[in-house]
């Protein structure tokens, strides 16, 4: 009896030897130690042998596999899934080389899968692994430039946060302007009684013949303008710390007259931080150059400038609604004279339940003269921007703006006696129509100025076809 319960024993302890001893073996062939320890060079395998596939030892006797579509195409699915969990595991595991490595492997071997793509994007961009993964976003740039899932990509690649986005864009433009050089509606104007030319004429009549009717030496042509404008950008979208922009605009503008024209370029660098989840600065220095022919010698204008942006803005996520304000700063230098401009800009900006974008933007200006010693206030403003842009159909785009702005001149003009007044009022509208990479569109562009100054008064309609293709 007692020999008889010891070998039984003994059997047990080797049955459960021998059962710890498989399980080790399974363990070691697992899906997962088959994927992250035994791929070579660490590149996982996207179809393990072990629970994905049946082994060939499994295979019917009386002939070879026979795979129905709809099981085939099950298979397809799920080697897809397979790449996408792996590369997952990989970046939950610091791994993000290897997960870059087999992201590049699924562009390669399903060219096609549009949704696979776009979701290693995603999981790259959700772990903030897109430096890293800079080839893998080269080819899917080129892969998807011309079509419809740009935007979706460019939307990953700003969310990224920590790559720089290039961006190229070229504009041609002909439109139809009833004064090419914007000259006022009248040339000759009679000196205002009471004026300083009046005055003067009064007091020394024979020094004054023909003085009383001032003429203002402009073109007054009308006729075609075409503009091409070239546009480069550098961005660091925004991230949870920093942003960056660089933006370089070169233009130049033809007409149907040989002497007029113009050509200039703008430089512009912003770079912004988060002071809250809700609150962001950014800093603005910009400059810039441009050359206008007038069609009247002696009166061609050079104009430089300067200057610099301090912006806050604030969103308000609760009601989908964002705030800002910011103050400018800007100094002009041209032959003519030499001006300095402080801008005061706030703005309301929110988009409403029928997908309508909606901006309120309001400005005070304060432009003075500049002079060797001193500085003279010239002229106060202010204006009221409201701004509404839709898309009532797919690819078609709406926009339309209203604008109204008054100005208060400090100083009298020489043939007027007093300070004078301008209210101008600008309205125009846009519809754009979007297909790949070019957007074509046509505006109407409608500006009245009143004044008692009938140099400054204005009253004009211009329309323009524009071509706009981004690279």
């Amino acid at each position: 009896m007692v020999l008889e319960t010891s070998l039984f024993i003994i059997g047990l302890v080797a049955l459960l030897l021998l059962f710890s001893s498989s399980l080790a073996e399974a363990d070691q062939q697992s899906p997962i130690t088959q994927i992250f320890d035994q791929s070579p060079a660490g590149v996982i395998d996207p179809h393990p042998p072990t629970g994905l596939t049946r082994p060939k030892a499994q295979a019917k006797v009386n002939g070879p596999e026979q795979t129905s579509p709809r099981h085939a195409l099950a298979a397809s699915r799920h080697r897809l899934k397979s790449y996408r969990h792996a590369i997952g595991l990989l970046l939950g595991l610091a791994r993000a080389g290897d997960a870059v490595k087999l992201a590049n492997e699924a562009l390669q071997r399903y060219p096609k899968a549009r949704r696979l793509h776009f979701q290693i994007a995603s999981l790259f961009q959700r772990f903030r692994q897109c430096v890293l993964a800079k080839p893998f976003f080269r080819q899917m740039r080129k892969r998807y430039r011309s079509s419809r899932h740009w935007p979706a990509l460019r939307y990953i690649e700003n969310a990224c946060g920590d790559i720089w986005l290039v961006t190229a864009m070229a504009d041609i433009s002909l439109s139809r302007r009833k004064s090419l050089i914007d000259a006022p509606q009248q040339i000759y104007v009679a000196a205002a009684s009471g004026s300083q030319i009046d005055q003067f004429c009064a007091r020394y009549s024979q020094l004054c013949d023909g003085l009383r009717q001032i003429h203002h030496k402009v073109d007054t042509s009308s006729g075609y303008q075409g503009q091409f404008t070239t546009s480069f950008s550098l961005t660091l979208p925004n991230d949870h710390r920093k942003f960056c922009h660089i933006a370089l605009r070169i233009a130049k503008t033809v007409t149907s007259k040989s002497t007029i024209g113009s050509d200039g370029f703008g430089l512009r660098y912003l770079f912004g931080w988060h002071q809250t989840e809700l609150q962001s600065k950014a800093i603005s220095l910009r400059l810039g150059s441009s050359s206008q022919l007038r069609g009247v010698e002696g009166e061609d204008l050079d104009l430089s400038w300067a200057g610099f942006d301090v912006i806050t803005l604030y969103q308000l996520r609760k009601w989908n609604i964002s705030y800002r304000h910011g103050l400018a700063l800007e100094r002009h230098w041209s032959r003519q004279a030499n001006n300095q401009l402080l801008i005061i800009t706030s703005g309301v900006s929110g988009r409403a339940e029928n997908s309508i974008e909606w901006h309120i933007d309001t400005y005070l200006e304060q432009r003075s003269r500049l002079f060797p010693r001193r500085r003279l206030l010239a002229s106060v403003g202010r204006a009221v921007k409201v701004e509404l842009q839709w898309s009532p159909l797919s690819r078609w785009n709406t926009i339309i703006s209203y604008q109204h702005e008054k100005r208060q001149f400090l100083t009298a003009q020489l043939y007027l006696a007093a300070p004078h007044e301008t209210a101008t009022t600008r309205m125009n509208m846009r519809v754009e129509r979007l297909i790949g990479n070019l957007t074509g569109g046509i505006e109407l562009d409608r500006v009245r100025i009143r004044s008692q100054d009938q140099f400054a008064r204005r009253h004009r309609t211009n329309y323009t076809v524009y071509l706009r293709y981004q690279f």
